[in-house]
């Protein structure tokens, strides 16, 4: 059940049609990403105003925690998910609606001692 909820939750971002992503430009899902313990990954990117826009990510291998953060151009949080535990904590997503056409900083945290690896999407 635990993997099926990700996939299902990919499976349905994919599958909607390009033309309605929020991104400026339009960004591929990013496969076999890999965060280091107690690090971070960033991904930047343009966001189209007054549309919703989503972030998911979904890690395997290690039973660690992971956070995702998103944060407007004057480094405001705008979207987070980060309540996790080591058997819940490798599936990510959050969604915001920008105020305006802007750069948004998404960040994948993890607070483990063990690297991970993850695939993220964003829309």
């Amino acid at each position: 059940m635990k993997t099926c909820v990700p996939i299902c939750l990919l499976l349905g971002l994919f599958c909607g049609a390009w033309a309605q992503a929020d991104l400026v430009l339009a960004r591929r899902r990013e496969s076999e990403q890999k965060v280091s313990a107690w690090g971070l990954r960033s991904f930047v990117d343009t966001f189209q105003g007054n549309k919703r826009a989503a972030a998911l990510a979904s890690g395997w291998g290690q039973a660690t925690c992971l956070g995702l953060y998103v944060y407007d151009e004057y480094g405001n949080c705008v979207a987070r998910d980060d309540i996790t535990t080591p058997k819940t904590g490798v599936d990510l997503a959050a969604d915001w609606v920008p105020a305006a056409t802007a750069r948004y900083d998404v960040e994948i945290r993890n607070a483990g001692y063990m690297p991970i690896e993850f695939d993220i999407a964003l829309r």
